[in-house]
């Protein structure tokens, strides 16, 4: 379940766009009692795409009020950083043209296939995004100041490959973080650059 909200949270721009663009097709000028089956199916794309909208955004509030560091007391799992690379920029760009792109087009089609092409393609990058652990890819995170960054560190004399989605903590090699969010391939850190 994490992981699905993690990517309604990545599509949220998508789903603005979608929601925008299909708004366009609606007349205003007709009476809610003169709709037709065109005005409700426009009516029922919004509603698709507006639930999946609010899901992410409550997600999104859940991710940035949870913090992954240690509190004092707590033991945590230590990574010590044997090489980094900010990946932020290379993920943010082809992720923001994709989701643009494919919303305002999807958006222009015939109602009934653009509900049906929306599904598709949500569910396609969904199964993608979720399989391949893509969950370091959120444009509203990158937007909010985090870093992408994907590091080898090696953690209980093994060595792994994390990404790291940090706010206000730079990372350099050779570096040691403590977060309490073990297991996982992504960890979200927040800190303080002065401190």
């Amino acid at each position: 379940m994490e992981k699905t909200s993690y990517y309604m949270s990545s599509m949220m721009l998508f789903n603005v766009f979608y929601i925008v663009r299909v708004l366009s097709l609606l007349d205003f000028s007709i009476s809610i009692n003169n709709y037709g089956v065109n005005e409700i199916m426009t009516l029922v794309n919004i509603g698709v795409a507006s639930v999946c909208l609010i899901w992410g955004i409550i997600y999104t509030i859940i991710i940035l009020t949870h913090n992954f560091n240690p509190q004092p007391g707590e033991g945590g799992k230590e990574y010590s950083i044997t090489e980094k690379k900010n990946i932020t920029s290379s993920e943010f760009l082809g992720k923001f043209s994709l989701l643009v792109l494919t919303g305002l087009t999807i958006g222009s089609i015939a109602i009934w296939w653009g509900l049906i092409l929306y599904i598709l393609f949500y569910v396609a990058i969904g199964i993608i995004f979720i399989r391949y652990n893509m969950l370091y890819v959120n444009i509203i995170m990158t937007l909010l100041g985090y870093d992408i960054y994907l590091c080898e560190c090696m953690t209980n004399n093994k060595s792994e490959t994390i990404y790291f989605v940090v706010n206000n903590i730079d990372i350099e090699s050779n570096q040691k973080l403590t977060s309490t969010y073990t297991n996982k391939k992504i960890i979200r850190l927040k800190g303080n650059k002065n401190g």
